[in-house]
């Protein structure tokens, strides 16, 4: 139902994600020893837990991860943004004739 991005700088971070996404194989993957063996991997690391998380809501994996003390949030579009309740709020988004631009 959307995307989400995820930080995973740390031992204890990537440990987190392996956990919340059950992929807990890879916390003794050689291919993920360090943070470094995990960038040059990043491609069979997704491929290996997008299904894990294919099937749930954006809202249940970012609950997963704040349970495991993984920074991670929404992604948010367009859409997102224009109606979001902060930015609503803020006073920053007004209507205004554009002129010749309609």
């Amino acid at each position: 139902d959307g995307w989400f991005v995820v930080v995973m700088l740390s031992e204890k971070e990537f440990g987190g994600w392996g956990e919340a996404v059950e992929a807990l194989d890879l916390l003794e993957d050689e291919r993920c020893a360090d943070m470094a063996s995990r960038f040059l991997n990043w491609d069979t690391i997704r491929e290996r837990c997008e299904p894990n998380v294919a099937s749930l809501s954006v809202e249940t994996v970012l609950a997963r991860l704040r349970e495991k003390r993984v920074p991670a949030g929404k992604v948010n579009t367009s859409e997102d943004m224009l109606t979001h309740p902060q930015l609503l709020n803020s006073g920053f988004l007004y209507e205004a004739d554009g002129g010749k631009a309609g």
